[in-house]
């Protein structure tokens, strides 16, 4: 079928992510791990092709220019959207474009300390406009606690559900995931896998849920059931664990597929 995936994107310097094939994981993974300019603020959609840019500096202007018709998710995953700058503006007029289309929204904070360790009320407070507005959102067992102040991640999951209507993940290494639906959380188990490195682990979990994801709008499936996903978890711990067993993140993207999915 058609490739339904492409990077909502200005052009920019540095790595072009480039057309590495149609369809398989591997290579929607490949895409949307491709070296970050300012922002990778990706969409799933039906029946269109778009170029494969990395982005770089998106603005206002950029997001009314973009035809959002045939959209059915939108993956906000900038590590850099909340500093200063014309991209802050245009990652939040994007959000309020997507929710007037009721469009899909998915949401990874990306935490990088680096970045906000003098400013990290600034962070929180902009991401929990996301994580009130979105539909589903990854975080870490430790941005968990940062974003809702507690500190242990029970009661960090807790307050997620208490303040947020989206299904959400939380990552917990080789322990798996928490996923929190229907006001409760459970564990979904990971596989084992010997580790050579960690790099990349969370996109290719996140990927592989908006892929899964992808496949089951296109079958004109509205609604995701619980039990879709839990599935879905299952095999996005099995693409982040088996990312692990490469040596940086975009070599192990270029040796996954969907058959990662197929039972051990």
């Amino acid at each position: 079928g058609q490739d339904r995936r492409g990077a909502l994107s200005r052009p920019g310097r540095g790595h072009d992510a480039g057309d590495h094939g149609r369809g398989a994981l591997g290579d929607d993974l490949y895409r949307r791990g491709a070296p970050q300019g300012d922002v990778e603020a990706h969409q799933l959609h039906h029946g269109r092709r778009p170029a494969q840019h990395r982005v770089r500096q998106l603005s206002e202007a950029d997001i009314e220019a973009i035809d959002l018709t045939d959209v059915s998710i939108i993956h906000f995953g900038s590590a850099t959207a909340f500093l200063p700058g014309p991209l802050q503006a245009a990652y939040k007029r994007l959000l309020q474009e997507a929710l007037i289309k009721n469009i899909f929204i998915s949401f990874d904070p990306n935490y990088r300390h680096l970045l906000f360790r003098n400013n990290t009320q600034t962070f929180i407070d902009q991401s929990w406009f996301f994580l009130e507005r979105c539909n589903f959102f990854k975080v870490s067992d430790e941005e968990a606690m940062l974003l809702t102040g507690e500190s242990t991640l029970n009661d960090a999951a807790s307050a997620l559900l208490k303040k947020t209507k989206a299904v959400f993940t939380i990552t917990l290494g080789k322990d798996g995931t928490m996923i929190g639906i229907d006001g409760k959380t459970a564990v979904v188990e990971s596989i084992p896998v010997k580790p050579v490195d960690t790099t990349g682990a969370g996109d290719a979990f996140v990927g592989a849920v908006l892929y899964q994801l992808d496949k089951i709008f296109a079958a004109d499936q509205s609604f995701v059931s619980k039990d879709q996903w839990n599935q879905i978890v299952a095999n996005a711990n099995k693409a982040g664990a088996r990312t692990c067993e490469y040596l940086g993140a975009m070599e192990a993207f270029k040796h996954l597929s969907n058959r990662i999915f197929s039972p051990s």
